[in-house]
């Protein structure tokens, strides 16, 4: 077989062309990668920003699944329907210069009751006079002494309910008190209370549209 100069020519043509080639589909093939990494570093920022989203919008609604702002007759209703029984209910002064009237109504356990892995059987509710609203209600754990390591315990479970942070000390009913506050604005106050040898840790749960 004879080689001719022009199948020389030809030959040194098709070799730049096929090298084009690989150029342009090496490119390609690396833009298409950087592509498909982009987009799945994407979904996983979304994802992440979705799971901080759902963390941060987490809210508190009251007791016994009663929401805050329900009606005081349909609250007793579900208290009732729950295994509550009602002691006692008193009218009282309320807010900072105790010119808001609040109905307090103390409701016993048929039985023990449990709130964030621990025990109780005494619960008290507060439900605005003029509208009716719950809006407030405290839980009482009992206790021999003041025990600190428990004390941590309770606050951590029972703050746990919702996405409450500490921010402060206020001062409640029996001296001072812890205050927690929730993305919502919902506050938990928590304090030490004693009657003769007992002790008693309690949590005032506050709605933030009271």
């Amino acid at each position: 077989m004879q080689i001719t100069e022009a199948d020389i020519e030809k030959t040194n043509d098709e070799k730049p062309k096929k090298k084009w080639k690989k150029i342009i589909l090496t490119i390609l093939a690396v833009w298409i990668g950087l592509a498909i990494i982009s987009g799945i570093a994407q979904t996983c920022v979304e994802d992440e920003n979705t799971g901080n989203s759902s963390t941060t919008s987490k809210t508190f609604n009251g007791f016994e699944n009663i929401t805050f702002g329900t009606n005081k007759n349909t609250a007793l209703q579900i208290m009732k329907d729950n295994g509550w029984v009602q002691i006692s209910e008193n009218r009282t002064t309320v807010g900072n210069y105790g010119n808001i009237m609040a109905h307090q109504i103390l409701f016993k356990k048929d039985g023990i009751a449990n709130f964030s892995g621990h025990d109780f059987s005494f619960v008290t509710l507060f439900f605005e006079e003029n509208t009716g609203a719950f809006y407030s209600f405290t839980i009482s754990f009992k206790f021999d002494k003041k025990d600190e390591k428990k004390y941590k315990k309770f606050v951590k479970d029972c703050t746990s309910i919702s996405d409450f942070k500490f921010c402060g000390n206020g001062i409640a009913e029996d001296g001072e008190a812890s205050v927690y506050q929730n993305s919502r604005g919902d506050a938990c106050m928590v304090s030490w209370g004693q009657a003769s040898n007992v002790y008693y840790l309690s949590f005032q749960y506050l709605w933030t549209n009271a």
